[in-house]
């Protein structure tokens, strides 16, 4: 998918700028049509590298989003207006990042614009669903209760993806280890053995040669290896931004054996827990979903979402279209389409967010069972086959002698 900007004009007139993500320019249009503006210009946005939206986006944490959700849901309820709010909130910062950040927000307010609007221009510290779901809460007047279930499902969002990470580091730590211990190895002990191996004038066995043909390899063309290995990641993310080739990749992600079904779950959870928020805030399906597709970073699922927004445009229901692509489990998608049909899609997308916590949660375990033993298997039979090669001439030299 790529980025589109465009200018547009309501049907009071007014000027409208804004950003669209569509597989086509055609598509681009149909979308900002969708929304009953007319069309001006369209441009499509090229990614660019920006340090400081880089910056922003790692220094403020889903935790920090949480509580400010948490905190400003708090004082909404007591009553206070929301200038104050912003303003308690800005005192109470201890970074002068958030300070100025809730002070920009804070003069937006003051100055009469929407919460939502003054969100959108801090770049992308808020994502876009985000915004929607606290302009959803300020038309229907029910921020405060808005915001927290924002803290709720951020707080839900950030345990799944600690959890995921928690999965791969120990095989990541694990193959960092062996990485040094095989550059210690080469470059240090073997060539010891290897003038060893040479005064005893004997022949080498077959696993000391490959060894040893192998560490004489590294050590003269280790530069060559390095500038692969660099290249082919310079190569990884240059095609990942290709949309074609993305499209793929997370097609091909979320259909592998075991991690696969794990990546389809963590979906899941994303799409429900998400969809259930935006319906509940008082958006129609479609434009739910259209927001939703912003929410999701694997782009074949965004692409099945907007497809599904095209559907139920159409009249066919959300359900019947996801269900289509096979790639949820059945069973989700009957009790999807079960609440469709009885009115009540919010609490059944709550409950399949649930499941699939859980879900979720056995396949991580599993994983984890399975990934520690086979890495240490591999450690296992590296290490050994070294030291088979480096003790087996050795053995040989021992038993000539003693003949």
């Amino acid at each position: 998918m790529a980025k589109y900007k465009y200018e547009a004009k309501d049907i009071n007139g007014r000027l409208i700028k804004g950003t669209v993500e569509a597989g086509s320019d055609k598509e681009a249009a149909r979308i900002v049509a969708s929304q009953g503006l007319f069309l001006i210009n369209l441009k499509k946005e090229h990614s660019r590298f920006n340090i400081k939206s880089a910056f922003d986006v790692s220094i403020f944490h889903k935790r920090d989003l949480m509580i400010f959700c948490r905190e400003l849901a708090i004082m909404l309820n007591t009553g206070m207006n929301l200038a104050d709010c912003l303003q308690i909130l800005r005192k109470q910062a201890s970074e002068k990042w958030k300070q100025k950040m809730i002070s920009s927000i804070s003069t937006e307010v003051q100055n009469g614009n929407l919460l939502s609007d003054a969100m959108k221009k801090q770049g992308s510290l808020f994502s876009k669903t985000f915004i929607a779901l606290v302009h959803a809460g300020e038309i229907s007047g029910t921020l405060d209760t808005v915001l927290n279930k924002l803290a709720a499902h951020e707080e839900k969002r950030f345990v799944s993806r600690e959890k995921l990470i928690t999965l791969l580091t120990y095989p990541a730590i694990l193959m960092c280890i062996m990485f040094f211990v095989l550059i210690f190895v080469i470059n240090f002990l073997l060539p010891i053995f290897a003038s060893l191996f040479v005064s005893l004038k004997a022949e080498l066995p077959l696993p000391t040669k490959v060894l040893l043909q192998f560490s004489s390899f590294v050590s003269d063309y280790w530069f060559l290896f390095m500038a692969a290995f660099a290249f082919a990641i310079i190569i990884f993310i240059y095609l990942l931004k290709i949309d074609a080739y993305r499209l793929k990749f997370d097609q091909l992600a979320i259909r592998l054996p075991l991690i696969g079904r794990f990546l389809m779950y963590h979906e899941l959870i994303q799409i429900t827990g998400t969809l259930s928020l935006l319906l509940t805030s008082g958006l129609i399906m479609d434009q739910a979903i259209l927001v939703l597709s912003d929410a999701t970073s694997n782009s074949y699922i965004k692409k099945i979402l907007l497809l599904a927004k095209n559907d139920v445009q159409r009249g066919e229901k959300f359900s019947s279209s996801m269900a289509r692509w096979g790639i949820f489990p059945d069973s989700m998608m009957e009790l999807m389409m079960t609440g469709e049909k009885t009115g009540e899609l919010e609490f059944v997308l709550d409950k399949i967010a649930e499941f699939s916590q859980i879900e979720a949660d056995n396949l991580s375990e599993r994983m984890k069972s399975l990934v520690e033993p086979m890495a240490i298997l591999f450690l296992g039979c590296v290490a050994g086959f070294i030291v088979f090669a480096v003790a087996l001439p050795i053995i040989d030299a021992i038993g000539t002698f003693s003949e």
